[in-house]
């Protein structure tokens, strides 16, 4: 396998844990996987509504991709990264007529700027692997996690219950 792992977009999902959008995002061709914490802007962004597409940070790409272009400049390629926070980060390797360089931005901005280039980001396998590692653990651990409430509060329902409070007699 290949050493960097073309990434897709797979959806938009809430986190009802966090009160917020998350970005699934997924190893093409493989069955790694993991979520990004977006803004509402971050994650409307992404919606296939032409409704929203003028009112979204797709209008910047939309900018920045006829800019590069008018300017000569061209991305020849988006490598996604995690960095020590935690945060998806994006290398973007562009060329031009002075040469090559790199700009170094947001993660959540560069998939927005590919979708609008039709580029397809990429990443490392390794660091794809742990994520996705590092993403199931997490989900099977929430799913152990016990989600009885606490006695006090258990017993203080069941008190409210007996007295009538809360059922559709009350």
């Amino acid at each position: 396998m290949s050493d960097l792992v073309p990434i897709v977009v797979q959806g938009i999902s809430w986190s009802q844990q966090h009160g917020q959008p998350l970005v699934l995002l997924r190893g093409l061709g493989t069955d790694c996987w993991f979520a990004v914490s977006a803004d509402v802007e971050e994650a409307r962004a992404f919606s296939s509504c032409t409704c929203t597409a003028e009112r979204t940070r797709r209008r910047l790409a939309r900018l920045a991709s006829q800019l590069l272009r008018v300017a000569g400049g061209e991305i020849e390629q988006i490598v996604l990264r995690v960095d020590g926070e935690q945060i998806l980060r994006a290398h973007l390797l562009v060329r031009s007529s002075t040469g090559t360089t790199t700009v170094e931005t947001f993660g959540l901005d560069a998939l927005v700027l590919a979708a609008e280039l039709g580029i397809m980001p990429v990443m490392r396998w390794q660091e794809l692997a742990a994520l996705a590692a590092s993403s199931q653990r997490a989900e099977n651990a929430s799913d152990e996690t016990a989600t009885e409430l606490p006695p006090a509060i258990q017993r203080l329902l069941a008190e409210l219950e007996e007295r009538g409070f809360g059922t559709d007699d009350s």
